[in-house]
């Protein structure tokens, strides 16, 4: 018997195994979460309910997306740039046309700023990846 995994495809950056990302002190009030960090460190926000928080964040979007491209066991880290990501759960195909494979300039602008402020550096240059997640 196989074990199927989750396709992924994303514009971002590769970082290496063990990668120490900003959020990952978990001894901080964000507990290892990046949305949790990129709130309180980044923004410096507090939201009355997360019904407030949910609205503020769909209209301003964080910068990145984490991508697990490895396993739930061992996780390896991909930073792709916001809206980039596409996946293909197991068992369910996903179609798409090659054009959709574009990544908005300013958004990877934001993004190639973001790293650059939190001294971000990854092992791959910004580019396109393909990759499996087996959760």
């Amino acid at each position: 018997m196989s074990r199927s995994t989750n396709g992924e495809i994303s514009y971002g950056i590769i970082f290496e195994d063990g990668y120490e990302f900003p959020w990952d002190d978990r001894e901080k009030e964000y507990h290892g979460d990046h949305e949790e960090w990129y709130i309180s460190e980044v923004l410096k926000m507090t939201f009355e309910n997360y019904s407030a928080r949910f609205d503020y964040m769909k209209a301003n979007p964080m910068p990145f997306e984490v991508l697990n491209y490895c396993s739930g066991e061992y996780p390896m880290y991909i930073l792709a740039v916001h809206g980039t990501v596409k996946t293909a759960r197991r068992g369910d195909p996903v179609t798409f046309d090659i054009k959709d494979l574009v990544a908005d300039e300013e958004a990877v602008n934001k993004f190639l700023e973001f790293c650059k402020e939190h001294e971000l550096v990854g092992e791959s240059p910004i580019g396109w990846h393909l990759t499996s997640f087996e959760g």
